[in-house]
């Protein structure tokens, strides 16, 4: 049985995703296809437009057959631990293909920049000590330290999509090694302002979201797509950023630096210009403005702050991923198939609603727990709204 993964955020489901799902299915021919979804906040540290009901839900009908929640303590992470966490769900499910994005398709490219990655060779960690004593975060310093090892590597690390799909070869590389990859040519601009209808970017169809400029977005997304976000829409259920803000102020306010539990996330004293940063701004996003620099971008004190919020200690980040148990959103009446093939694999206990995950889970469960709270508080819904919701059948 050939079973095909994608990792995804569908934040939200836009035309360039149905192309990419479309697109690997086309490549792989599989007989099922399972997403891992990022949970209520993704990885550029900031909560989903759409619940991960909902984009569970655009999945199937997309094409999916069965969706995962990949929880946030993977989701709210750099890069390499977002594929860490996802690489190990999908493997744990009996994915034998996965297929991601890229700007660029040259899988030989992309496996050679995994390897140096994860190799380090000694001239390599030199130079990334060179270019980060002269200012630069660790993604650009990495990037330019590539460039010099492997001629061609720091152009592959400057885009977006590139770099997770060299974590993604990196986790399967030392995760799951016989999973078989397959790159599909990401077209468009991944951070583009406006939304191409043809090849959108996410962000940009978040942001016609929140300026109202509704012919673009509905242009850029299926119909399903549409549909939902009218509803949350009239419903007042985007997630509200001055919400937001009035959680994550008082609580670094008030806890100061006692709040980063997690010291592996926070160099030394970034605490500090984070709290600092707090105590001075009126918004969230005036906080990242203050506390931001080339060293230390916008995404990763997003992530800082978000993770903190989330409760998040080195004891659960530093843990390898625990794939024994798995979150089951959704799935199609024609994938029963699938439930067999997880029961007699015997790596993971399929678990449907959050009862299930409270009981089974908790390493993680806590985390989650209080994600999905939080996103209650800036969506209006009501609290333990999780705990009602039904696994997804078409």
């Amino acid at each position: 049985m050939r079973v095909l993964g994608i990792i995804a955020e569908y934040d939200p489901l836009h035309n360039g995703h149905v192309y990419h799902l479309q697109s690997a299915k086309q490549a792989v021919r599989p007989d099922y296809t399972v997403i891992a979804l990022s949970s209520c906040f993704t990885q550029r540290g900031a909560p989903a437009l759409l619940s991960p009901a909902g984009r569970a839900g655009l999945a199937l009908s997309a094409g999916a057959d069965a969706v995962f929640a990949l929880p946030a303590l993977y989701t709210v992470r750099d890069a390499e631990h977002y594929a860490l966490g996802a690489v190990t769900l999908l493997s744990a499910l009996g994915v034998t293909d996965i297929a991601f994005g890229a700007e660029t398709d040259d899988l030989p490219l992309l496996s050679s920049v995994s390897a140096l990655l994860a190799d380090e060779p000694p001239e390599w960690k030199a130079a990334l000590s060179r270019f980060m004593a002269g200012g630069l975060g660790y993604p650009a310093a990495a990037a330019a330290a590539a460039e010099e090892v492997l001629p061609g590597a720091g152009g592959v690390l400057s885009c977006p999509n590139n770099t997770l799909a060299v974590s993604y070869l990196r986790a399967i590389r030392s995760h799951a090694p016989e999973m078989i990859p397959h790159v599909i040519r990401r077209t468009g601009a991944y951070h583009a302002e406006s939304a191409v209808p043809s090849a959108p970017s996410a962000s940009a169809v978040r942001s016609a979201v929140a300026r109202g400029n509704w012919q673009s977005v509905f242009a850029s997304v299926p119909p399903a797509t549409a549909d939902l976000i009218r509803q949350e829409a009239l419903a007042r259920r985007f997630p509200d950023p001055d919400r937001l803000s009035g959680i994550i102020l008082p609580f670094l306010r008030l806890g100061g630096r006692g709040v980063f539990a997690a010291p592996s996330l926070i160099p030394e004293g970034l605490e500090d210009r984070i709290t600092g940063a707090a105590s001075q701004a009126s918004s969230f996003d005036g906080l990242i403005r203050l506390a931001s620099s080339k060293r230390y971008p916008d995404a990763r004190l997003r992530r800082i702050c978000v993770s903190a919020l989330l409760g998040m200690t080195d004891d659960l980040l530093l843990s390898p991923p625990d794939p024994s148990v798995s979150f089951l959103l959704g799935i199609r009446y024609s994938a029963g198939e699938l439930f067999t093939l997880w029961k007699e694999s015997g790596r993971t206990e399929v678990l449907t609603g959050m009862k299930a995950v409270q009981k089974r889970a908790p390493v993680w469960y806590q985390t989650e727990a209080r994600a999905y709270e939080i996103y209650a508080c800036l969506t209006g819904r009501s609290a333990g709204f999780e705990y009602s919701l039904p696994l997804l059948r078409c």
